[in-house]
């Protein structure tokens, strides 16, 4: 990933707004749904923790 892709990502999930949970009758019985807080954790660690080159590294070193 180049850095100019990474800043652009790092950009984006600091701009990442929640929307509030979908629900009602069309949502019934949805097996996909992301629960608002789970997406919120998982943005704040991609954003804060989730060290993006040691995994870039990672998988380039891979046959």
């Amino acid at each position: 990933m180049g850095d100019d892709a990474l800043l652009d990502l790092q950009e984006r999930l600091r701009r990442f707004r929640p929307v509030p949970q979908l629900g009602g009758p069309a949502f019934a019985g949805a097996e996909l749904v992301v629960e608002p807080a789970l997406l919120r954790r998982l943005v704040e660690h991609w954003r804060d923790r989730f060290d993006w080159r040691t995994q870039e590294s990672r998988l380039t070193a891979l046959p």
